[in-house]
């Protein structure tokens, strides 16, 4: 499943070509069904199947309790 979402991306999203390693981890984010969170979230903001935490500023207030 993973391997089908990851061929997906790579279709829809030309660019991931260049970034192999990021359509691996934002493939396998999407098919788990789980958020990514990243410090450098350039690459993986376009994908609109994907929910992208960054960190740490999506983190702050939960750090302010």
């Amino acid at each position: 499943m993973i391997a089908k979402k990851y061929s997906e991306l790579i279709v829809k999203y030309p660019y991931l070509r260049q970034h192999q390693g990021d359509a691996l981890i934002a493939a396998t984010a999407c098919v788990k069904n789980m958020a990514l969170v990243t410090t450098n979230p350039r690459h993986f903001q376009p994908i609109v199947e994907l929910t992208v935490m960054i960190f740490p500023d999506d983190f702050k207030e939960a750090t302010n309790v």
